[in-house]
């Protein structure tokens, strides 16, 4: 069975946010962006690539500790 990118997408983001988010692994940072990742959000960016994407995670997992993430794909 040969898997389009769309569902390899998918795998990708199920699979980031249950290592980071749920497992709080933050050392599979690096499987899931680029050194030098930047977030844009209206009012202001997210830079500092690794570093700053384990500080992120890190102050959501504080703040809720028995996180649960579901995913569903709605286009791909």
């Amino acid at each position: 069975m040969e898997l389009n990118v769309a569902d390899t997408l998918s795998a990708s983001i199920q699979a980031a946010n249950e290592q980071l988010l749920v497992q709080g692994n933050l050392e599979a940072v690096g499987d899931f962006f680029t050194s030098d990742y930047a977030a844009h959000f209206t009012g202001g960016d997210l830079q500092g690539g690794h570093d700053a994407i384990r500080r992120v995670i890190g102050a959501i997992r504080s703040a809720f500790d028995n996180i649960a993430v579901e995913i569903e794909i709605l286009l791909q």
